[in-house]
């Protein structure tokens, strides 16, 4: 969130998370690493900033007018909402 500017702290409700739900997940490229000798270049830090900085610079984008096709609304009313929010 300090990436976007933002300070904000995060606080979790147990008792609303899905029993079902995974802990946690974590990759392991050992493998791949074994069958292509490939290794990731980028740190998960690091991506995260990454994806933040395109997600601002997308939502800067929207707000100077600019559309790309994969912005489909995915619902019937999510236009004005969005003409909404932008304003």
């Amino acid at each position: 969130m300090a990436e976007a500017g933002i300070d904000v702290a995060i606080t979790t409700n147990n008792s609303l998370k899905r029993p079902i739900d995974i802990n946690k997940l974590q990759g392991d490229y050992t493998k791949i690493n074994t069958w292509l000798s490939w290794a990731p270049k980028t740190k998960f830090n690091d991506l995260v900033k990454l994806m933040v900085k395109a997600d601002l610079k997308r939502w800067q984008d929207w707000q100077d007018g600019k559309t790309f096709p994969w912005d489909a609304y995915l619902y019937p009313n999510e236009a004005r909402i969005l003409r909404r929010c932008s304003k």
